[in-house]
């Protein structure tokens, strides 16, 4: 057992100053997961950060749940076996990346489009204004050995890896398994001001 912090009483609260990225999203999310499948009342998860829409900033609020308890179970037991692949070897599950590739996929129903979205969050970019992809982070670099494209990490599913028909590489069925729920318009909200 354990706690979750920032409980309040409209579920769990997490405000931060910075733009929400895909980790804190995700964060987000699997609270909402643990709360809904361990039965609590309160069963939602809030996320709220900032928003910039070109030069002006906003705030942006998620919500997340609360949902029927048997989804959340499927859905963690969905998210262990991703882990417990992850064990096995390394998959192709960059935060940023996966996400971009996600929600552009599911927009968009193009595999072409959300490989170059992905493209933009895990590939460095230099020119007037240097953005320092997933590509640079530590952990990638342990793993690839030097910083790699992402044509280089799509990889081929293995047969055991096909959730998702029409998806040809190995990152875009991780990246709609972990994301598509998350994305799914049930379960979050997003208001802006």
């Amino acid at each position: 057992m354990g706690t979750v912090p920032g409980m309040t009483d409209a579920g769990a609260l997490e405000v931060t100053y910075s733009t929400l990225k895909a980790k804190q999203t995700l964060r987000s999310w699997v609270t909402a997961l643990a709360l809904s499948a361990a039965g609590e009342e309160l069963s939602s998860a809030h996320l709220v950060g900032q928003l910039r829409r070109g030069n002006r900033p906003g705030v942006r609020h998620l919500t997340h749940g609360p949902m029927p308890r048997e989804l959340a179970m499927t859905t963690l037991a969905d998210l262990v076996d991703l882990r417990d692949r992850g064990l096995e070897g390394p998959i192709p599950l960059p935060g940023n990346a996966a996400h971009a590739y996600a929600r552009t996929f599911l927009v968009s129903g193009s595999p072409r489009d959300a490989e170059e979205s992905a493209t933009k969050e895990w590939e460095s970019q230099t020119g007037r204004f240097l953005k320092v992809g997933e590509q640079e982070d530590p952990a990638h670099l342990q793993v690839y050995g030097e910083a790699v494209g992402l044509h280089q990490i799509l990889g081929e599913p293995r047969d055991d890896e096909m959730w998702f028909p029409g998806v040809t590489s190995r990152l875009g069925q991780y990246a709609l398994r972990l994301w598509r729920p998350v994305l799914d318009g049930d379960l979050q909200q997003g208001e802006w001001a």
